[in-house]
């Protein structure tokens, strides 16, 4: 498993099926549009009826909760990236074991950390950490079914499990404030909640490749397979924990040195932000599987279509800032300071985005976790060093929204240098796309100058985009549509 060597997987197909990953992608995402609006809704209802202060301690548990995907310690990583290659044949020989091995893991990791909890903290902190513990649990229970779905390709039962998870949170949560019971930590148990029926209904799905006898899976062979998986996924968990760093560090830092109420402030911009991130990671989760089973040649189109459709994409999410605004003042005034850095945080989805879906993918299909890795903690670097830098020279909360997107950039670009070399393109589709993106973040900026009326700044944009957007992606745009054309036909042929 040289990090160095030019995947080209075994058993690589020729082809890749545009119709039926587009199918997937449509269905995961319809999906994921369900949670987006059910998450907007509930983004909206939560922070109305809980005070300031509560809200505040929500979203640091919101926070901490981030990292509960970080404890199978790169286990289910490197199950992931084997499993999609070898499909249901890989994953009925190795799912027992590895659930096996994988509770007796989790087991040893939350438990130390439950009991230091338990001593050390004082009873509010001690609250959202053992509720960050428990979730993490629940969480990563059903992790390693989520990955086996997601290498077979059947994101139906993952989107589906998805709605169901969040209708029954969103119902938990409309019944609690319904009833007077404005308590943070009521909202975080319905959240735990929902997490564990989410993962008993993954195991329940998967539970005929767990019925091979205990007697039959010896000790070495588990432990070989588990080794197996960790030196794998070692760097895809070190690359993801940059990851959960980059979209959390200014949060982390802000809980840190601002108020509780300055955090809820900022933490409510970035949770809408992060409803944009639900689609981001619908998109990457799909793209995986087929990139895996891909050959060279197919990796570098789909690379060169990739990039302009994720940022035409999020200048659609950026349309949405100016309906956000205007319910925001009519809904929410307590959170109108909020609106500024939402504005700088939407920036950041095209590179979030960009990176998610195509940097760490393609990463991974290469086997270039290592590198992976070492690019992703010299930009968390560059990033802290922003941050410090905000908080000695001009300590305010927008800046340290600035600061956040500058490190996000700086991510993109250093990726978007090695990845064009690897896959030969040069520099000169690189620059082209930052240059876009640069004029576009300046259009969406420069719109509110341009009037009072949000509804004429929304129009200005689009019109100004729409306009930008063809002048640079006219070919890149052609393309798409044609493969958009032949989905609708080969639906039409086998529909």
């Amino acid at each position: 498993m040289g990090e160095e060597r030019e995947d080209n997987p075994q058993g690589a197909v020729t082809k890749f099926n545009v119709g039926s990953f587009s199918r997937n992608v449509i269905i995961y995402s319809a999906g994921q549009v369900l949670l987006f609006v059910i998450g907007a809704i509930q983004g909206l209802i939560v922070p109305k009826f809980l005070s300031i202060v509560d809200y505040g301690y929500f979203q640091m548990f919101a926070l901490y909760s981030s990292y509960a995907g970080l404890l199978h310690l790169g286990f289910t990583d490197g199950a992931l990236v084997r499993w999609a290659s070898g499909g249901k044949e890989i994953i009925s020989r190795e799912l027992k074991p590895a659930f096996i091995f994988y509770s007796m893991q989790l087991m040893a990791v939350i438990l130390p950390l439950v009991i230091i909890c338990s001593f050390i903290l004082h009873a509010q902190n001690q609250f959202i950490a053992l509720s960050v513990l428990a979730y993490a649990f629940v969480y990563d229970f059903g992790f390693l079914f989520i990955f086996a779905a997601q290498a077979v390709r059947n994101f139906k039962l993952i989107a589906l499990v998805n709605i169901i998870r969040s209708v029954i949170v969103f119902a938990a949560i409309i019944f609690i404030l319904a009833t007077g019971h404005n308590f943070y930590n009521l909202v975080i148990l319905a959240l735990i909640c929902g997490q564990l029926i989410f993962s008993i209904i993954m195991v329940l799905q998967y539970r005929k490749y767990l019925m091979t006898k205990v007697s039959e899976i010896s000790i070495n062979s588990m432990w070989q397979q588990a080794k197996l998986n960790f030196r794998i996924g070692i760097f895809i968990l070190l690359g993801n924990l940059i990851i959960v760093l980059y979209t959390t560090f200014d949060r982390l830092i802000i809980n840190t040195f601002f108020s509780v109420e300055q955090f809820a402030i900022y933490s409510f911009a970035m949770s809408i932000v992060l409803i944009a991130y639900i689609f981001v990671s619908a998109v990457s989760q799909v793209f995986f599987p087929y990139l895996a089973r891909v050959g060279t040649e197919l990796r570098v189109k789909a690379y060169q279509l990739g990039k302009p459709s994720i940022i035409i994409i999020w200048c659609c999410i950026l349309a949405a800032y100016y309906p956000a605004v205007w319910l925001i003042n009519l809904y929410l005034p307590q959170y109108t300071e909020s609106i500024a850095i939402l504005k700088i945080l939407l920036c950041t989805v095209v590179f979030g985005g960009l990176i998610q879906i195509l940097h760490v993918n393609y990463y991974m299909s290469f086997q270039r976790q290592k590198k992976y890795f070492l690019f992703a903690l010299a930009s968390l670097a560059v990033l802290a060093i922003l941050i410090v830098l905000t908080l000695v020279l001009n300590r305010t909360l927008q800046n340290v929204a600035l600061a956040t997107l500058v490190g996000f950039g700086v991510w993109y670009f250093v990726n978007e240098i090695y990845l064009n070399n690897m896959l030969g393109f040069g520099y000169k589709p690189m620059l082209k796309d930052l240059f876009l993106i640069v004029i576009i973040l300046i259009i969406f900026t420069g719109s509110s100058l341009v009037s009072a009326s949000i509804i004429v700044q929304l129009l200005v944009y689009l019109v100004v985009v729409a306009a930008v957007v063809f002048v640079f992606l006219r070919k890149e745009i052609i393309e798409l549509v044609s493969v958009v054309n032949f989905i609708r036909r080969e639906k039409r042929n086998y529909g």
